[in-house]
């Protein structure tokens, strides 16, 4: 029965460990991902925010994988990693929260960001027996930005926003896991890699509603170009038809003008040449001309 026992307990251990490589790659690459889309859109800062977020859920991952155990116990790195990157990474996600959907965090939800970014700063930085007695309340911290999360996600999704919903899938399996992280706490015993699959539906959900957003700015901005398009050609047919025009006019306008020099020319021909006549015989008449040529 031991030896069965141990058999299981290597076997979950595994489970556990390939669960946490899983997770870590998902986060690494996801993270990297969203660097380089915010790399090449800077004016999504909600990239910038959810890549560091993802990097630094990559970092927790790492820490608490079964290879860095060794160290947990002699110099504590791997311990003071994974909570301080917990900080970090809640700090993070609630301000892509907020920035996913365009608002302004409050006073005191600023204080409280800047709260884990100090708690993470002293983990790295104080005394170890500190990280470990502090544990449970900084783990207890996390569950007001959970709510507050919950909150503004489940508001957007009455209004409508059309991101909220995949938000609100990945705030639901968050809630979840930090329930299973506190039943853990009280000694129920949970599936190991439970947190790990959690925090990939997490991540995977927010990862679909970026996508989502990228998608329908690319739609836009093709619906944009193509309705751009069509402005032009009409305007180029209505500049073409302009032009046609004109030129119409203008050779209506030579036409007249060629006409009616033809019409001028001939009679004024016939007068100047009369009149040429009738100056030639008064200079052979000396003046004297008839009472009809008088009168022309």
């Amino acid at each position: 029965v031991l030896a069965l026992r141990m058999e299981a307990t290597r076997l979950s251990q595994s489970r556990h460990a390939l669960g946490t490589l899983l997770f870590f790659v998902i986060a690494l690459l996801v993270g990297l991902a969203h660097l380089f889309l915010y790399a090449s859109r800077t004016a999504e800062r909600a990239y910038l925010w959810f890549g560091l977020a993802c990097l630094a859920f990559a970092v927790n991952a790492l820490a608490l994988s079964p290879w860095t155990a060794p160290f947990a116990v002699a110099l504590g790195p791997p311990f003071r990693l994974s909570s301080a990157s917990g900080h970090f990474a809640a700090a993070l996600l609630l301000v892509f929260l907020y920035e996913a959907f365009g608002r302004r965090p409050r006073p005191l939800v600023a204080v409280y960001l800047a709260s884990h970014v100090a708690l993470g700063a002293l983990v790295l930085l104080s005394p170890f027996r500190w990280v470990l007695i502090s544990e449970s309340p900084r783990f207890l911290w996390l569950l007001p930005g959970l709510a507050l999360a919950l909150g503004i996600t489940f508001a957007e999704l009455r209004r409508g926003h059309p991101d909220a919903r995949f938000l609100a899938a990945g705030a639901g399996v968050l809630s979840l896991v930090e329930v299973a992280e506190l039943t853990r706490l009280a000694d129920v015993p949970l599936p190991i890699g439970l947190p790990n699959v959690g925090f990939i539906l997490a991540l995977l959900s927010v990862a679909a509603m970026l996508a989502s957003r990228f998608t329908r700015a690319h739609r836009e901005l093709d619906a944009l170009r193509r309705g751009l398009e069509a402005r032009v050609a009409e305007r180029t047919a209505a500049l073409a038809h302009a032009t046609q025009e004109a030129n119409r006019a203008n050779e209506a306008k030579s036409r007249f003008l060629a006409n009616m020099s033809h019409e001028l020319r001939t009679p004024l021909n016939s007068v100047i040449g009369f009149s040429n006549v009738l100056l030639k015989r008064a200079a052979r008449t000396r003046g004297v001309l008839e009472a009809k040529e008088l009168d022309f």
